[in-house]
């Protein structure tokens, strides 16, 4: 018993509440019991490469993240005096979220992470679309386009590709598409060379997009972040092919609520 400011107040030991036991009955302090359904513990299990999920002990509910690999950046062909290439950006991976119980999961799951997806080879060589990540056939996403190769000319517009799409989830998202590269050759004036970056995850960028001003052969940056797609390559001003950049791998994120 407490007394402060001439009035008594009951205590009860520590982690107990103060719980009626009916009408007319004086309430007394108790451990409130958790029910079946509660959970009182978060754990979370992260996939970076292909695997099996077993679900921690007292896991009653979980939500799985799945997300795609990027797609791969073009390559450029050998560039002449008066003339550029320059690959297409790749995709970013669709992403896809969803809420189940212990009993969807079962005693496990496979667990599949969209790998890294190969840039074009250095020439007028497509990239790879990126992969598909998934948990068994509960959820999934795919991987992002690959982006296209390039052949020399004076002038190119390359579009980039589109991106992945979750499916089956809570709520699915539609990876970045790559953004558009150009390149365009005035003789006497100026050779210009604007590479599109590669398509965005919910993670993050895709690889960054270079520009030059002519004379350079450079390899597209590949993927940042978890998802994100390849840059294209580029090739100026007589010099040698580029391949494309990488797109990144997925990743799956399983978080789990516990009652323990």
């Amino acid at each position: 018993m407490v007394t402060q400011n001439g009035d008594n107040y009951a205590t009860g030991a520590s982690g107990t509440i103060l719980t009626g036991n009916g009408v007319g009955v004086t309430p007394t302090f108790q451990t409130p019991a958790i029910s079946g359904g509660a959970f009182d513990q978060i754990t979370v299990q992260v996939f970076t490469s292909t695997g099996t999920y077993t679900p921690t002990s007292g896991m009653k509910y979980c939500t799985i993240e799945v997300q795609a690999g990027g797609g791969g950046g073009g390559g450029a062909a050998i560039s002449g005096a008066a003339t550029g290439a320059i690959g297409g950006a790749g995709g970013g991976g669709g992403y896809s979220r969803k809420t189940v119980t212990a009993a969807t999961i079962g005693a496990s799951q496979a667990v599949t992470v969209g790998a890294t997806a190969n840039g074009g080879t250095a020439g007028n060589n497509a990239g790879t679309a990126g992969n598909t990540s998934s948990v068994g056939a509960i959820v999934s996403a795919t991987g992002g386009g690959a982006g296209s190769g390039s052949a020399a000319s004076q002038f190119a517009n390359t579009n980039g590709a589109a991106g992945g799409v979750g499916s089956s989830g809570d709520f699915n998202i539609h990876g970045g598409a790559g953004n558009p590269s150009f390149q365009s050759f005035l003789p006497t004036i100026v050779q210009l060379v604007c590479g599109g970056n590669g398509g965005n995850s919910i993670f993050g960028a895709g690889g960054i997009g270079q520009t030059v001003t002519g004379g350079q052969s450079l390899t597209g940056n590949a993927g940042t972040t978890y998802g994100g797609g390849g840059a294209g390559g580029i090739s100026t001003g007589n010099t040698a092919a580029a391949a494309g950049g990488n797109g990144a791998a997925g990743i799956v994120i399983i978080t789990e609520y516990l009652s323990v």
